[in-house]
């Protein structure tokens, strides 16, 4: 399993400016939960990039004093359609990936846009010391951190 404990912040519109400005590579996403439960959930996700091929995955998702594990594996077609058959509700959005600097450290952060109108920044780094030396005050929009809050985490605000 992998460590999935990005910083996550509520952000306003960014604008399509600074985007192209980090050279932000863009996906649309369309994700189902197939199971929903207090500290673990399973999705399926079809990602439509700007360029390249449709990829679909299975996620899961677990949570345990204040960390959150992730295992994501590839399938085909055949195999999201047939997880697709047990969705229990579904999100839409544009992620955008882009990479930052601050005081010399690099950062990777993925912007999303909702079908809902929602927005959110999630902030990531090679390790969990560096994450925490992120500035959401030298960012150039207002940045409210919302990370560790579960009313913030996928299906409870992109619907």
């Amino acid at each position: 399993m992998a460590d999935d404990n990005a910083r996550k912040f509520i952000v306003r519109k960014i604008d399509q400016k600074f985007l192209l400005k980090y050279n932000a590579s863009s996906s649309g996403l369309v994700i189902d939960w197939t199971d929903i439960g207090e500290d673990t959930e399973s999705k399926v996700v079809r990602e439509a990039p700007t360029e390249g091929a449709v990829r679909f995955f299975f996620i899961t998702k677990k949570s345990h004093g204040g960390t959150r594990t992730s295992e994501k594996k590839e399938i085909n077609e055949a195999e999201y359609n047939e997880l697709l058959q047990s969705s229990l509700t579904r999100i839409v959005k544009t992620r955008y990936r882009f990479d930052i600097s601050q005081d010399g450290r690099s950062f990777s952060l993925r912007y999303d846009k909702f079908s809902s109108n929602k927005f959110m920044l999630e902030v990531d780094a090679l390790s969990g010391e560096k994450i925490k030396l992120f500035q959401p005050e030298a960012f150039p929009y207002t940045l409210q951190e919302v990370t560790g809050d579960k009313n913030y985490y996928g299906h409870r605000f992109g619907a």
